[in-house]
């Protein structure tokens, strides 16, 4: 195969990784804004929100341009995940979540805290999913 050939099928399949990428990032934001409905809905859960939250932020990072960029996703990610914490005290204070839900939460913010310091000081957390 000749280099044109091959440049020209590596450029198609950078394309496509790109197309593909991006739609990743628009069907985990849908599936995001999904789960945080049925969450203020009453008929999902926290953790079901903090695992598309997750997804969204691999999904972004996987397309992520720099490493400001990645460290912006994930601070992103620290801000829904404190936005979903403040929602779960206030449906414990309602009586519509377990005071066992506040826990969860509390992890789900202190996680996001390690990855985005991670982020902003090139280390790689230890034993984690994240970025």
């Amino acid at each position: 195969m000749g280099i044109a050939v091959v440049a020209l099928l590596a450029g198609r399949a950078e394309a496509s990784y790109k197309s593909v990428a991006q739609t990743r990032v628009r069907l985990t934001k849908r599936a995001l804004a999904d789960a945080q409905a049925m969450y203020r809905a009453g008929r999902g859960t926290a953790e079901l929100v903090y695992r598309w939250s997750v997804r969204l932020l691999h999904a972004r990072i996987a397309v992520a341009p720099s490493a400001r960029a990645r460290a912006a996703r994930t601070a992103n990610h620290l801000a829904r995940m404190k936005k979903l914490a403040a929602a779960v005290v206030a449906k414990i204070h309602a009586g519509a979540a377990r005071a066992s839900d506040r826990t969860a939460a509390e992890y789900f913010v202190a996680e996001a805290q390690l990855w985005l310091y991670a982020a902003t000081h090139h280390r790689l957390p230890a034993r984690s999913s994240g970025p």
